[in-house]
């Protein structure tokens, strides 16, 4: 084997390794956010939690695979280690913003029920064998 397999190989670890452990860690810590948006349907946190995990994975092991392709071989092991560096930088930069973009629209899922728990409601009638009379 060539120095530049072994480079796409460690990058191929890398890149599976940093997506699965983004992936659990936005899955188990999102849940909370996601039981707390669905309410009296929190039992749909968990398909919701594993079908947006399924998709995270799919996605960025998807673009990993795509960037393997990018950018120039690696003849020896310093231009091995800058095109380690280069494309496993730029795939966590795509997953740090990924993660952002969960957090956002997570905080925004909040603030949409936070909203709608405090809007006004109608004025509930009141059973007239409670009210006592002075």
């Amino acid at each position: 084997m060539t120095i530049n397999d072994w480079t796409y190989l460690v990058y191929i670890a890398l890149c599976i390794a940093a997506t699965v452990w983004i992936g659990r860690t936005l899955r188990l810590r999102g849940r909370a956010f996601l039981a707390f948006h669905y309410g009296d349907e929190a039992a749909l946190a968990d398909p919701m939690s594993d079908l947006l995990a399924t998709g995270f994975y799919t996605l960025h092991i998807g673009v990993a695979m795509v960037l393997l392709r990018f950018g120039s071989g690696a003849a020896n092991l310093a231009q091995s280690i800058e095109v380690l560096s280069t494309k496993t930088g730029l795939i966590l930069l795509i997953l740090a913003a990924s993660h952002f973009a969960h957090l956002c629209v997570f905080s925004k899922m909040r603030r949409t029920a936070g909203a709608l728990d405090r809007a006004p409601r109608a004025a509930e009638p009141v059973d007239a064998t409670l009210v006592q009379e002075s």
